[in-house]
């Protein structure tokens, strides 16, 4: 079972994933329009091929669903945020870095050397300037998340002490016949868990914002059948 910080940087990887802008995009089927920006059905395609990727399913498990298309409009709702907040894009070595780093998440095959990658971006049906485009746009908005939310989080002792008592034990105490481990020995990470329930917490309350203020116009009803 994955813990709690694996849960959160599952959920902020499946939303941060990018907008893409590809000019050799056909424009030819709005699905929706966020404030004036328009969402193509290449660009849904493209979000459920990329999520397909990151989880490491079969290209051919890439489906047109409700879920990753609320995704998408949150990720442009969050990059529109940015923008009006002028918010200084990462170094394009960290962008390098964040390359290499979802890279890694994937299996070797898959990334042995640069054949094996344009090949498994061609299963996929990513273009590698798109990919490139998806991952800028990750570390851009991870890093509006650290400075926006994360930096500025300060977990009390006492919170600590009440999630140790009120959630630990009785789940430690569920899955193993042993003691728990003393607060002390725990209590690091039990701040990082609540650290990260911080953050998507101001996470949501911030998309939810953003969606009430939005002009959201969908202009294709929501389907759910397989992409191309």
């Amino acid at each position: 079972m994955p813990s709690m910080v694996q849960r959160v940087i599952q959920f902020v990887l499946l939303l941060m994933v990018a907008v893409p802008m590809s000019a050799q995009q056909t424009i030819d089927h709005i699905v929706v329009v966020v404030n004036g920006r328009v969402i193509t059905q290449n660009d849904w395609d493209e979000q459920e091929r990329f999520e397909a990727l990151a989880e490491g399913r079969p290209p051919g498990e890439a489906q047109h669903s409700p879920a990753a298309l609320e995704r998408l409009i949150d990720r442009v709702l969050l990059l529109q945020q940015m923008a009006e907040l002028n918010f200084r894009p990462p170094a394009p070595e960290l962008i390098q870095q964040e390359v290499e780093s979802v890279k890694k998440q994937l299996p070797a095959a898959q990334t042995a050397n640069d054949e094996a990658w344009r090949r498994t971006l061609t299963e996929y049906g990513i273009p590698e300037e798109d990919f490139e485009q998806m991952v800028t746009d990750q570390a851009n908005v991870m890093r509006f998340i650290e400075v926006r939310f994360r930096s500025n989080t300060r977990i009390a002792p006492f919170e600590i002490e009440n999630y140790y008592r009120d959630s630990f034990v009785p789940d430690f105490r569920k899955a193993s016949p042993g003691p728990p481990p003393p607060l002390k020995q725990v209590q690091d990470r039990i701040q990082q868990i609540l650290i990260e329930q911080r953050v998507t917490e101001g996470l949501n309350s911030l998309i939810q914002s953003l969606r009430a203020q939005a002009v959201i116009r969908r202009v294709e009803p929501i389907s759910a059948r397989p992409a191309k």
